[in-house]
């Protein structure tokens, strides 16, 4: 699938900070600002802000969005609150996952937030299977960015004062890709630099998005493209109890995911790594155990000085046993429990 290429609204910006840049999911995002260090030691302790403009997103708006979207994909979109947002998987009738994301129930929209270059495909996929159902999908991905707010304080400050009028046209709603106290803010792009300002002025400090792989890995949350390949089994992802719901009745692809349910377990699942300091592993690096094939990484992310480099990637079931070692590029590569300590 090929992404969008347009620029963030926000590069200029980047660029005055001391920005590096880096593609990053199919899409360009400022990585760090020219010191990862002190990038890991604002997101971990004050309030942060990072721009994730290159990801998808489409609205479905219409009396019956949630039920279709229920329909379609692998979680119970029916019981989704207002306010309230779930990780979900999108299905062939073989059961196969076709897009990987999160759904978010607003009062008069659905956002469905996927990987760069996605929101087009999945629309077409969506309406293929639209019959009756009074619902329309837009892809808003040219129309908006997209925001990751993180820190001990953000919260308040979203709800204050000084910020509520330059929110007011933004979609804010909880994180659910680390273990930080985080939201995502969805806006306009024509406001995205207006908005940046709002955030710095209240006390948001910019960080790169290398600090955000970081965090999502250290919790073991699957980004698409690379760590949902083509032909992937929903389980394969060891989500089940976030994105799967065994109780909400037929969609498509439903069968395949009871059967499995029933047979109790995949043959490869995704699992946490941790390679030793200073390991040249990247994406696609094959796992060796015994010298034979135990599996392959999908993500590696290299943390702050003196932390080993983490990743994921799918590991064959005999060998998904947390401190089992094995080989990747000739470094070692040891399970570890998601999330991670």
């Amino acid at each position: 699938m090929t992404a969008i290429t347009q620029s963030s609204p926000l590069k200029n910006l980047h660029h005055d900070l001391g920005a590096r840049f880096a593609h990053w999911l199919g899409g360009e995002v400022a990585w760090d600002y020219g010191d990862f260090e002190r990038d890991w030691r604002a997101f971990t302790s004050t309030d942060t802000v990072i721009d994730v403009s290159p990801r998808s997103q489409l609205e479905l708006v219409g009396p019956d969005r949630a039920s279709f979207l229920h329909s379609l994909s692998t979680n119970d979109i029916k019981q989704l609150a207002t306010g309230a947002s779930c990780e979900a998987s999108f299905l062939n009738g073989k059961g196969n996952v076709l897009f990987h994301g999160w759904i978010h129930a607003g009062e008069s929209s659905h956002i469905v937030d996927v990987g760069p270059g996605m929101a087009a495909p999945l629309a077409a996929h969506l309406t293929r299977y639209q019959i009756r159902e009074q619902v329309t999908v837009h892809d808003r991905t040219r129309e908006w960015g997209l925001l990751y707010l993180a820190g001990p304080t953000a919260a308040d400050k979203l709800h204050g004062d000084a910020l509520q009028s330059v929110l007011r046209e933004a979609t804010v709603v909880p994180d659910l890709w680390t273990r930080h106290e985080a939201w995502h803010l969805f806006a306009p792009r024509e406001r995205l630099v207006g908005i940046w300002s709002a955030l710095t002025a209240a006390g948001f400090t910019p960080v790169g998005a290398r600090a955000l792989d970081v965090a999502r890995i250290e919790a073991g949350t699957p980004l698409a493209p690379l760590d949902v390949p083509e032909g992937l089994l929903p389980q394969e992802l060891g989500r089940d109890a976030r994105m799967i719901s065994f109780k909400k009745g037929c969609y498509l692809g439903q069968e395949t995911v009871a059967r499995l349910d029933a047979l109790g377990h995949v043959n490869k699942q995704l699992a946490g790594l941790e390679f030793a300091t200073g390991a040249a592993v990247g994406a696609g690096s094959e796992l060796l155990r015994d010298g034979k094939p135990a599996g392959v990484v999908t993500s590696v992310a290299h943390r702050a000085a003196g932390q080993p480099p983490i990743g994921l990637g799918f590991v064959r079931r005999e060998c998904l046993q947390p401190g089992t070692e094995l080989l990747a590029a000739e470094t070692k590569a040891r399970i570890v429990s998601l999330p991670m300590a």
